[in-house]
C-alpha cells in the first residue's frame, strides 16, 4: 500500500486520492452527510477532504479528517469532521432503517397485543355478568387465562367502576 491510499475500515475497500467519500460535519454521524472528494492522505492516515456542501457553488477543503471508526476524542471530531465511503454510508443508513423499522414493528406488536388484552378483559366482564364461574370464564377466554387471573380483572373492574362512581 502506498502512502496515498488506505484501508477501508468496515467495506475493505481501498481509499485513494480521487475517491468519493462522504463527509460529516462536527463528527455527527446522524447528520446528512456532505458529499466529498479525497485530496490527499498524511502520514497519520487522516484524509484530507474536498467538500461540496449543499447549494454551495464552490469545494470547502476539509484537513486532518478522520474516518468515522477511528478512535478519536470528541473535540477532535468536532472540529474535523469525520468521513467514511459511500458503501459503508449505505450500510450505516440500511442498519437504521432496519433498526427503525423492528422498533416500528416491536410498536405495533405491543399496541396489538394491548388492544387484544382489552378485548378479553371485556370478555371476560361480560361472561361475569353472565353468571359464569371464573373457570368457566378463562376456560371459555383461553389463552394465559386462568380461574385467579380472571377474579382479578374482574376485581380491578369493579374496584374501578366504584371508585369512578363515588368521584361523580
Amino acid at each position: 500500500m502506498s502512502s496515498k491510499q488506505r484501508e477501508g475500515f468496515d467495506s475493505g475497500e481501498t481509499t485513494v486520492i480521487g475517491c468519493q467519500v462522504v463527509f460529516y460535519e462536527k463528527g455527527d454521524t446522524r447528520a446528512t452527510p456532505i458529499a466529498a472528494v479525497v485530496t490527499d492522505i498524511d502520514y497519520l492516515n487522516r484524509c484530507h477532504l474536498a467538500t461540496l456542501p449543499k447549494h454551495a457553488m464552490q469545494f470547502v477543503l476539509r484537513r486532518n479528517v478522520n474516518h468515522v471508526l477511528t478512535d478519536v476524542q470528541d473535540p477532535v471530531a468536532a472540529q474535523y469532521g469525520l468521513w467514511e465511503t459511500l458503501s459503508e454510508s449505505i450500510q450505516r443508513q440500511q442498519l437504521k432503517d432496519a433498526e427503525r423499522i423492528a422498533k416500528s414493528r416491536q410498536a405495533q406488536a405491543h399496541v396489538a397485543e394491548a388492544e387484544t388484552g382489552e378485548q378479553e378483559r371485556v370478555q371476560i366482564m361480560r361472561l361475569n355478568a353472565a353468571g359464569k364461574s371464573n373457570k368457566e370464564i378463562a376456560k371459555e377466554v383461553g389463552g394465559k387465562w386462568n380461574a385467579m387471573t380472571v377474579s382479578s380483572v374482574i376485581k380491578s373492574r369493579t374496584t374501578q367502576r366504584v371508585t369512578a362512581g363515588s368521584t361523580e
